[in-house]
């Protein structure tokens, strides 16, 4: 190949490369992937074989972890709401737990909610796992998102 025709190539790749780049910046940005639309399930949980009857509720074995754990949940936003269930008008009597937790789907949100380590102590049991959906008040889904998946 002579010269002229090395640098007539040259020159042509030179112009391609610069044509392609100019091309490339001048695209629009990619919008970012929506996230996926995190829905709301209700952990139910009952007392356990482990409860200790006449031992105050915050004294249970495993409180302490079971406090860390929902309260970094919450921090993380995954527990919105959550608490004790109570029997009595005294508030002395609890049942059980139920909170909500924000997940992509039943199996995820069934997988946060056998990591309450209360479980490992027995002092609860959880009962189910069930997606809700708000009818009235606050984070009322439309239609299109309150849709379960097929």
């Amino acid at each position: 190949m002579s010269n002229k025709n090395s640098a007539r190539l040259a020159a042509m790749i030179l112009l391609a490369t610069s044509l392609f780049s100019t091309a490339v910046a001048q695209q629009p940005e990619q919008p970012a992937e929506d996230p996926p639309v995190k829905r709301l399930y209700v952990a139910l949980y009952s007392r356990g074989p482990g409860f200790i009857e006449d031992v105050n509720p915050r004294e249970q074995p495993g409180i302490d972890q079971h406090v860390v754990f929902i309260q970094g949940m919450y921090a993380a936003d995954v527990v919105p709401l959550g608490g004790p269930l109570i029997d009595d008008d005294a508030r002395t009597q609890i049942s059980g737990i139920l909170y909500f937790v924000r997940a992509r789907n039943l199996r995820e949100a069934r997988e946060i909610a056998l990591r309450e380590p209360m479980l490992e102590t027995r002092v609860i049991e959880l009962v189910s796992v069930r997606e809700f959906l708000t009818g009235v008040g606050e984070g009322r889904l439309n239609e299109k998102e309150s849709a379960p998946e097929p």
